[in-house]
């Protein structure tokens, strides 16, 4: 393993505590040594976070994250290691201080390789959320079925209080109250059918379209592309998504759970993919049929939406429905299919009434990522 020295010598004040960090050879490993000063001489730390910033991408761009199995850092007193957290640009750790007293502890490579690192707060690119970010290794991903425990956390702001890209997140709402995570949170294509031969449907004023169809699994629903172009000024073109009944859609305008919209002027004039997202995600639960409607309410017989079919009745799965009333009556196409693409966001945890404070914190996760 090539690891590059750099000499080292700078001081941050954080609070009321003074640190010093000198960089040195040990053993053809990295070591910086780091003074933590309590100028206060009534107050004591049982624990207290610190962040000493600096920048470590050097580390990975010779290779230092690369093909292993943990990452063999740590920060120790003596021969005792301190909890600690290495990120790209600032070491994190926590440590015991008594009042106006200074504590010496060592940063240093070269260790045994870890499973795992405590969570140290002190990360943020964004001071007002102060979430965490780790290096990035398979040995630390939370792996198809894992869960995460944590001690003494102090919920009081909105945001992200623990953050790995797209895989794994736990957030916090003090306006809900709620405590929210997640893993794998990438919108993908949860359900589609692309055949299309021709384009005569048209869509404007009282008539909409809408697909039926059953999701396999539970996912948010994110948004839906359907493969449709204009005639002159169509307007807005309008999507939601609503429960069924008796295999058709509800009627009625007042019973969607969750709509968006797009400008349709915007599309072409000859067939293309438009993708229309929902203003908020709903979650559709796995053999529960829901329908998602397509509508140009401001248009007329000379302005509005073509949408592409295929009139073979190719998709199995999902079934066509035309409304003249704006959705006060619905009549099934059964020979016809629409093309479309429904994208969603896996299934997420919630914790419900939780009010700012502190907690001991289990996330259990029991779905596959795929």
């Amino acid at each position: 393993m090539k690891v590059k020295m750099k000499k080292i010598l700078f001081s941050v004040i954080i609070g009321i505590s003074l640190f010093s960090l000198i960089s040195t050879v040990c053993l053809a490993a990295y070591f910086s040594q780091i003074v933590v000063q309590n100028a206060s001489s009534v107050t004591s730390y049982d624990m207290l976070g610190f962040t000493v910033q600096r920048d470590i991408e050097y580390m990975a761009s010779e290779g230092y994250f690369d093909n292993i199995e943990g990452l063999d850092t740590r920060v120790r007193q003596g021969t005792t290691a301190q909890p600690h957290l290495l990120a790209t640009d600032r070491i994190n750790f926590a440590t015991s201080l008594l009042a106006a007293s200074s504590k010496a502890l060592n940063f240093l490579t070269g260790e045994s390789n870890l499973s795992n690192f405590q969570i140290i707060p002190g990360y943020s690119n964004n001071s007002s959320v102060g979430y965490i970010e780790t290096a990035d290794a398979p040995s630390i991903e939370i792996g198809d079925n894992g869960s995460v425990s944590m001690g003494g956390v102090y919920l009081s702001q909105s945001g992200n209080f623990v953050e790995k890209g797209d895989a794994f997140c736990i957030s916090y709402d003090p306006t809900t109250e709620n405590v929210t995570a997640y893993i794998d949170f990438v919108e993908v294509i949860e359900e589609q059918f692309t055949t299309q031969n021709t384009d005569s449907q048209a869509i404007q004023g009282a008539g909409w379209r809408a697909i039926v169809f059953t999701p396999s699994s539970d996912y948010y629903i994110s948004a839906v592309s359907i493969k449709a172009r204009r005639i002159l000024n169509p307007g807005i073109v309008t999507l939601t998504v609503r429960e069924t009944t008796g295999g058709a859609p509800v009627t009625g305008i007042a019973n969607d759970l969750g709509s968006g919209t797009t400008d349709g002027n915007s599309f072409g004039v000859g067939l293309e993919w438009h993708k229309i997202e929902f203003d908020n995600i709903v979650l559709l639960e796995s053999g529960t049929s829901y329908a998602f409607t397509i509508s140009a309410r401001d248009g007329d017989a000379a302005n509005e939406i073509v949408y592409g079919h295929d009139n073979a009745a190719g998709d199995a799965d999902a079934s066509g429905y035309i409304t003249t009333d704006s959705a006060t009556s619905w009549n099934l196409q059964a020979a016809l299919d629409y093309p479309f693409k429904i994208y969603g966001f896996p299934p997420f945890l919630t914790a419900t009434g939780v009010e700012k404070g502190k907690y001991d914190i289990e996330v259990d996760m029991g779905w596959i990522i795929e």
